[in-house]
């Protein structure tokens, strides 16, 4: 992936309407609900590159760590 791809799919991730894939997209572990992703919220200032948007990802089953 070039600089300026990366740089253009960063800006597009700080934007405040972007939203991760619908759950029947994903992959079946986030369908059964053993793990779960929560998008972050938007930075103030999306064409910053120090200020990604992060994803936090839950491991919701029993005995995970």
């Amino acid at each position: 992936m070039s600089q300026h791809t990366s740089v253009k799919l960063n800006i597009l991730q700080n934007q405040k309407d972007f939203e991760l894939e619908p759950i029947l997209k994903q992959p079946p572990i986030f369908k059964f609900g053993y793990i779960k992703k929560t998008l972050d919220p938007s930075k103030s200032n999306p064409e910053d590159l120090s200020n990604y948007r992060t994803v936090t990802v839950t491991c919701l089953f029993k005995g995970c760590r």
